[in-house]
């Protein structure tokens, strides 16, 4: 479960937004606030969730 947080968290160090976050996740921003806190977290959730931070770390570094 802390993966999914940890993974988001270090797409935000990025200068990332929840809004962008959940964007790139195409979930709603109380659903973001579930997965942060531990409660709504599936499978297909941390599939989007990781593929999400590796979209956005990708745009930060390569500016």
């Amino acid at each position: 479960m802390a993966h999914s947080s940890l993974s988001s968290r270090a797409a935000l160090r990025y200068g990332a937004t929840r809004r962008e976050m959940v964007s790139h996740m195409g979930i709603t921003q109380a659903g973001y606030t579930q997965i942060e806190a531990g409660r709504r977290i599936r499978k297909e959730t941390l599939k989007k969730a990781a593929a999400a931070r590796g979209r956005i770390i990708k745009k930060y570094r390569l500016g």
